[in-house]
């Protein structure tokens, strides 16, 4: 009621010959000497009342096919549509002053917006990766009159951090473009998006209707990620010993779920004496050569450190980068029971005097030594009174039960 009383204290204060309005219908008149402003709403029905003027012998209403006249009363003969009617604008005089009055149709919400192809629902893919990187264009617009360059776009799902949109309008205002732009997506995180575009549009009064919009986004694999291990060793002990013989195994896998380029290993650190050889395709590593711990002590390192590189290929050359993964093992040579005992001499003479009593002290010593590297080395002392041929036995360790020999002679 206050707007209203407003409205009419305005309109009264402009067109004097307005005694009231139907705001209901009339959204403003408008009076100048230039001419008059009539906006109506299309949503009025035929024969509502309009406007009500102070005297009725102001009105001639007979050159406005979209008005007739009741006594002081001005009334609508007939549906308005602002689609049609405001293309052009209805223009026409009807009051006695001859001034003209210009008509706009105000429009209300009919149709909700539509896409221009007609289908609500846009597939794209994009390579992972491809940060800003336009991934679709659709087109809306809406039926009703002067709406298409207000409509609004809100994404409603919950990956919007991942993308952004804009809107364009065309230049004569009949559609509007949504571009969507992507950040870098990644393929092993996640496949396939899908993403919901609410399209609104809202009339005059504030009403508004809306479209879904659904856009369904494939990531494509690219080879971004280097080849994962799924086996590793990290220390390995290894007893010395003969050549050919299976040290450790490792092994990897292409990271890319699509991709799986074929993967080759080499041993590229750490192999310089070229004790190993690994298996290219299998990741077994073997010795080709004999290792001797014992020699390898001479040097004072007994141990190897390993680097493995595991390389994606793609027929026979490597794949872009990043295409490869190192890993390292560390092979510990660990002794066996595999030299015989050693004397400190290859033979040992002494004079005995004739007549020398039994049980003399013959005064000879001899050391027998334990030639593994197994820590402390064992040693023997011996003395003899007699000529004899004495043989020396080391004990054998748990894993060979067979005791090594070193026979000397005694003269």
């Amino acid at each position: 009621l206050l707007a209203l009383t407003a409205v009419v204290s305005c309109l009264a204060d402009v067109c004097q010959w307005v005694e009231s309005i139907n705001d209901t219908c009339v959204e403003m008149l408008d009076c100048t000497p230039a001419g008059n402003g009539l906006s109506i709403w299309e949503d009025c029905d035929i024969d509502s009342d309009l406007f009500t003027v102070t005297d009725a012998n102001f009105l001639q209403v007979g050159g406005c096919e979209i008005l007739t006249q009741s006594d002081k009363k001005v009334k609508l003969s007939r549906l308005v549509d602002a689609e049609v009617d405001n293309s052009p604008n209805i223009i026409c005089a009807f009051t006695t002053d001859g001034n003209n009055t210009f008509f706009t149709i105000k429009d209300i919400n009919e149709f909700g917006p539509e896409p221009v192809n007609g289908n609500r629902v846009s597939e794209a893919s994009v390579e992972e990766n491809e940060g800003n990187s336009t991934v679709v264009t659709f087109d809306y617009i809406d039926q009703d009159y002067d709406e298409t360059r207000f409509l609004e776009v809100e994404l409603i799902t919950e990956e919007f951090d991942l993308f952004s949109y804009s809107i364009d309008q065309s230049a004569d205002k009949q559609k509007m473009t949504i571009t969507i732009v992507t950040e870098e997506l990644d393929y092993e995180t996640r496949m396939f998006y899908k993403l919901e575009f609410n399209i609104i549009s809202t009339d005059q009064r504030g009403t508004t209707m809306n479209s879904t919009h659904t856009v369904l986004l494939s990531v494509i694999d690219v080879g971004d990620n280097p080849p994962s291990w799924v086996q590793t060793v990290y220390s390995q002990d290894f007893p010395e010993g003969d050549a050919d013989r299976s040290v450790f195994n490792v092994s990897a896998v292409d990271r890319d779920i699509n991709i799986n380029n074929r993967i080759q290993y080499e041993i590229t650190k750490g192999n310089d004496e070229g004790y190993f050889q690994i298996d290219p395709l299998r990741g077994e590593v073997k010795n080709v050569k004999a290792i001797d711990r014992e020699e390898l002590a001479q040097f004072g390192n007994t141990f190897f450190s390993l680097e493995i590189t595991a390389q994606e290929y793609i027929d026979e050359a490597p794949a872009p980068e990043p295409s490869s993964s190192i890993t390292t093992t560390n092979v510990y040579i660990t002794d066996i029971n595999n030299k015989i005992p050693a004397f400190n001499a290859p033979s040992y003479e002494i004079e005995i005097p004739e007549l020398t009593g039994q049980n003399a002290n013959l005064n000879i010593e001899m050391f027998v030594f334990d030639m593994d590297e197994r820590g402390p080395r064992p040693t023997s002392r011996f003395r003899s009174s007699r000529c004899i041929v004495i043989q020396f036995s080391a004990l054998a360790d748990n894993l060979n039960k067979q005791p090594l020999h070193s026979p000397i002679l005694m003269q």
